[in-house]
C-alpha cells in the first residue's frame, strides 16, 4: 500500500527551488517521500544516494 502521485510544473521552474521546497513539506512525514526523476534532473548527489535507500526501506519500485 502507498500513494503515487505526480507533480505537474511548467517547463521554467527552478527544479532546485522545486526539490528545496518538496525536501521542506517531506521533513514533516514520518515516511518519507521521493521524487527520483526530480533529483536525477538536477544531479542532487546527496539525494541520489538518499533516495534508494528510502526505496529499499519501504519496498517502493
Amino acid at each position: 500500500m502507498g500513494i503515487n502521485a505526480f507533480l505537474i510544473s511548467s517547463e521554467t521552474v527552478d527544479l532546485n527551488l522545486l526539490h528545496n521546497q518538496l525536501k521542506e513539506i517531506n521533513a514533516i512525514f514520518d515516511h518519507r517521500l521521493i521524487w527520483p526523476l526530480l533529483v536525477e534532473a538536477i544531479e542532487d548527489k546527496n539525494a541520489l544516494e538518499e533516495q534508494p535507500k528510502i526505496e529499499e526501506r519501504y519496498s517502493l519500485e
